[in-house]
């Protein structure tokens, strides 16, 4: 049907991104990037292929050097597009550059200060992820809440992550509301989930914890939070399953078959298994077993 539309109303930037959508769904990426090359042939100022070419190099190939690079040269050309901006604070985010993050993150948000929700692009979360990377649970509560208040009401993932922050700083009673209200929107979220098992861990309750997170690793196996987390549990009293998780974890962050199923499962819970900073933990704490 797209190539008969292509026949029959000519080549266009949305008909040639449809058609390497449908390869790419069915694993066949070689194809799908011989059209995003096809089509940045034809039509250089597409962004929405820029984007598109930018996403496979980043996530695919494991270019994240390609990608940041094709992404940084697209924005000097066209530095008003937030899109161009979102997208690439999120790949500086994944690659473990927060301080580039966060500068291109506000660059976008000068542009387009209320990002439409339903657009996949998300910067206060993203600015508010780093801050609980970092520690800075108070930056995290400020982002966090702004997307709440200003963005999405009924953000699960925002509400999980002010339960973290809270719990961090040791507000257990703001941490067990929001907890409860991201469950109320997504009872299975495993963000919200994870949250709940450290509070439990907080509260001494290691086993209830622990099936938690093993819930979360067999139904979400790429997802390297939930790993990590089960393995800090499992250090004290059962290392080789602490090393198994973590193991486990390492060799699919290494894996090309893992990242395509991610892909092409839109698997967004799942997406931990392209963050740098992620990964480095993980290396660490199996480095942390091993002595």
């Amino acid at each position: 049907v797209l190539k008969n539309g292509e026949s029959q109303y000519g080549s266009h930037p949305s008909l040639l991104r449809a058609r390497a959508d449908f390869f790419a769904v069915q694993g066949l990426f070689p194809e799908a990037r011989s059209l995003y090359s096809e089509g940045l042939r034809q039509f250089p100022a597409s962004l929405e292929l820029h984007i598109d070419a930018a996403l496979d190099s980043f996530f695919l190939r494991r270019d994240g050097g390609q990608a940041i690079g094709a992404l940084e040269s697209q924005i000097a050309k066209h530095p008003y597009s937030s899109e161009l901006l979102n997208q690439l604070g999120q790949f500086y985010y994944y690659d473990g550059q927060l301080d580039k993050m966060e500068q291109t993150f506000r660059r976008a948000l000068e542009l387009d200060p209320f990002p439409n929700p339903y657009s996949g692009y998300r910067p206060f979360s993203f600015l508010g992820t780093a801050c609980l990377e970092k520690g800075d649970y108070d930056g995290a509560v400020h982002h966090f809440k702004h997307r709440l208040e200003k963005i999405d009401r009924n953000d699960p993932h925002a509400y999980a992550s002010l339960a973290r922050a809270f719990h961090e700083t040791g507000r257990p009673d703001e941490a067990k509301a929001n907890l409860d209200m991201a469950l109320k929107l997504d009872s299975e979220l495993p963000l919200a989930r994870e949250t709940q098992a450290c509070i439990l861990m907080g509260e001494g309750q290691v086993d209830q914890a622990r099936s938690i997170l093993e819930g979360i690793v067999n139904r979400y196996p790429r997802r390297l939070e939930a790993r990590l987390l089960l393995a800090q549990i499992l250090m004290g009293t059962d290392p080789a399953g602490a090393k198994k998780a973590l193991r486990e974890g390492i060799a699919l962050s290494k894996s090309e078959q893992a990242a395509a199923e991610v892909i092409l499962n839109q698997s967004q819970y799942e997406f931990g298994l392209f963050s740098r900073s992620l990964i480095s933990r993980l290396y660490k704490l199996d480095a942390d077993l091993a002595e």
